[in-house]
């Protein structure tokens, strides 16, 4: 089963990657082991921001979680291995942060005081946006026309 499930991935991969949308948020291939500690050690160094918003503090409980990743990186029983890093995932999903920080996408939020001091600036940024869209659209648009 998990054979036919791996090859239905790889075909879907495949047919993906030739397509022109972007699918980034799609998963396509199961995730090796390296990319799963990897995973794990970046979503741990997260969640301890949030719980250790002061540098210092973070970065001396930081260099622990480096030490217990470094510990476990010489395990040649991958079974072993396996089970390390599943019992390390669901640690991380009890020490979760219950208001984790959240990144948003702030390229659009000038003020407008910041406006008026760079005027050519902002005017050159206008007409690039305005170019991006047009060329965006000329390459992706429905060639049978949109149907809303």
């Amino acid at each position: 089963m998990r054979l036919v499930l791996l090859a239905n991935c790889r075909s879907l991969g495949k047919r993906l990657k030739s397509s022109r949308m972007a699918t980034n948020h799609l998963v396509t291939q199961v995730p090796t082991h390296a990319k799963r500690v990897l995973s794990l050690y970046k979503k741990s160094l997260r969640c301890l921001r949030d719980h250790f918003p002061e540098i210092p503090e973070y970065r001396y409980h930081a260099a622990f979680i480096r030490k217990m990743f470094d510990d476990t990186k010489d395990i040649k029983d991958f079974m072993e291995a396996d089970r390390r890093c599943k019992i390390a995932e669901s640690q991380l999903k009890t020490y979760m942060h219950a208001f984790p920080r959240k990144f948003y996408n702030l390229k659009n939020t000038w003020h407008p005081m910041e406006k008026a001091q760079y005027p050519e600036y902002f005017a050159k940024r206008e007409i690039r946006k305005r170019e991006f869209l047009e060329s965006w659209e000329k390459k992706y648009r429905d060639p049978e026309g949109s149907t809303s």
